[in-house]
């Protein structure tokens, strides 16, 4: 159960402790890759590139750097597509965030529930990995699953399930 530990310990930086600089394309990459690397599930897998990032301004899904620079807010966007790329088409990401942001209101808000929320799927996962799952969750799986909010627990357990998948396919146990 050692291999799944990085991903199910996994802990989203604090709002407070996201730089409230303004950063560089190259300043940012090197940020997201050290913040997220313990969610890679290869030691070469790039968390999000140059041109990853350049797409997905023009798409919209964060907002447009002023002069080259990205914002506290643009880092806490780009967190939350490293992980919703892996489920979600673009369109499909910015229709679940405009879903979102009429609940929340702000990317702030949503990037905290958004943490919140990684860390108690990440605890039910384990839960259930070590056998100790509830009648509850086996009678009602979707009692949690309600509204905006709901669809987003339900990606996030898809990441996160996907990438222990994928570490059991490449065989380590």
């Amino acid at each position: 159960m050692t291999i799944y530990n990085p991903i199910l310990s996994y802990k989203f930086v604090k709002e407070e402790a996201i730089p409230d600089i303004e950063l560089y394309m190259d300043q940012v990459t090197s940020y997201l890759e050290s913040q997220l690397s313990d969610l890679k599930i290869d030691h070469d897998e790039k968390t999000l590139t140059k041109t990853m990032i350049n797409n997905y301004v023009k798409n919209k899904l964060i907002d447009k750097p002023i002069k080259k620079k990205y914002k506290k807010k643009q880092i806490m966007q780009l967190m939350m597509l490293f992980q919703l790329k892996n489920i979600l088409s673009i369109n499909q990401i910015k229709e679940l965030m405009e879903s979102l942001k009429v609940d929340l209101t702000s990317t702030e808000g949503i990037y905290r529930m958004y943490s919140s929320l990684y860390e108690e799927i990440c605890h039910s996962i384990s839960l259930k990995l070590a056998d100790t799952a509830t009648s509850e969750a086996i009678e009602n799986p979707l009692t949690n699953y309600d509204g905006s909010q709901g669809t987003l627990r339900l990606i996030l357990e898809s990441d996160i399930k996907k990438r222990l998948a994928l570490l059991k396919i490449k065989g380590y146990k």
